[in-house]
């Protein structure tokens, strides 16, 4: 089968088109006319226009590449309702991001050779000549794209976001977009680990420079010392009191929704207002950015945040 394009804008024009479910690497929404293009086991390079997230626009570009693991039509589709107007889900496998961008032209002649109106289609095929070339211009090598992810984006310092990065929650979702996402979600990349890793080396970096000197020298990377208190990082603020940081990180412009394991949800009850959510966005590209989220039981509390039980561990009682 020939590989595919899947478009996923942070942002479309009007906003017309903002509402589709996606969460870079791991599922990927699509309406019914695309159905017959989004297989299993087809192979894809992620794309985004000039648009992007805060109302900036940017160079279009190629930012990663995956296989469709699985596709299944959405739950909350209308069963009495038109069969053009179903929407379907695809998971996401084996996927990694570019170590570079790349922008959709080179040397002034775009990658795909189509006509002007088609760019804006959200599903295309491409040959095997453009995935290659777009793959090589990335800096993953065949076979090698491990080892390039791990290379990736070094010695950045990340910025603090200008917009929310957990996107909110849309009524008659087809995912459970609060706290935690359905079941399937736990399907992840096998560079998940990687991107985690990243993320809270950028926020750890991130602190080093932003805290005051006294509470930078008690800066502690929990997660890096095999320490799982129910976040990855903390420090003592100026009055002495812990404050835990727990990261989630992203390749994406921003978050459908966040996992969080139980052990995590019971440390933010406790902590409350010395807890806090650092969500990185964009995490292995050039410029990942920050938010801090404080209290996030507190805001799941008062009704800002929702929390779904979607995953519960069965053992044979003694």
């Amino acid at each position: 089968m020939q590989p595919l394009i899947l478009v996923e804008n942070e942002r479309t024009e009007g906003g017309h088109y903002d509402h589709w479910q996606d969460a870079t690497g791991e599922r990927y929404q699509f309406p019914n006319g695309y159905r017959n293009k989004v297989i299993a086991g087809r192979r894809f390079i992620y794309y985004r226009g000039t648009r992007r997230a805060g109302g900036g626009r940017r160079i279009p570009e190629y930012f990663g590449h995956g296989v469709i693991s699985e596709v299944f039509e959405d739950p909350n589709n209308d069963p009495n309702g038109k069969k053009q107007n179903r929407k379907w889900i695809a998971y996401v496998g084996d996927y990694t991001p570019f170590p570079r961008p790349v922008e959709f032209k080179k040397e002034g002649m775009p990658y795909e050779k189509i006509p002007k109106n088609l760019w804006g289609v959200a599903v295309r095929e491409i040959s095997e000549e453009t995935y290659n070339s777009i793959l090589s211009e990335s800096g993953i090598p065949p076979g090698d794209a491990e080892v390039s992810i791990r290379k990736s984006a070094d010695s950045v310092l990340p910025r603090l976001a200008d917009c929310k990065l957990l996107v909110e929650k849309q009524v008659n979702s087809s995912v459970n977009d609060g706290v935690a996402l359905s079941s399937r979600s736990f399907r992840r990349s096998k560079f998940s680990v990687a991107i985690g890793s990243h993320g809270e080396s950028l926020v750890f970096d991130y602190l080093q420079k932003s805290l005051v000197a006294d509470e930078a020298k008690t800066l502690r990377w929990n997660a890096k010392e095999g320490d799982t208190p129910g976040w990855d990082i903390e420090y003592k603020s100026g009055n002495g009191d812990l404050v835990a940081i727990e990261v989630k990180s992203t390749t994406g412009a921003r978050f459908p929704s966040i996992e969080i394991t139980a052990n995590e949800w019971s440390a933010a009850a406790r902590l409350r207002h010395n807890y806090q959510l650092v969500l990185v966005a964009n995490a292995m590209s050039d410029e990942p950015v920050l938010e801090f989220v404080e209290d996030p039981f507190g805001l799941y509390q008062n009704g800002v945040m929702t929390a779904d039980p979607t995953v519960f561990r069965l053992q044979l009682s003694g």
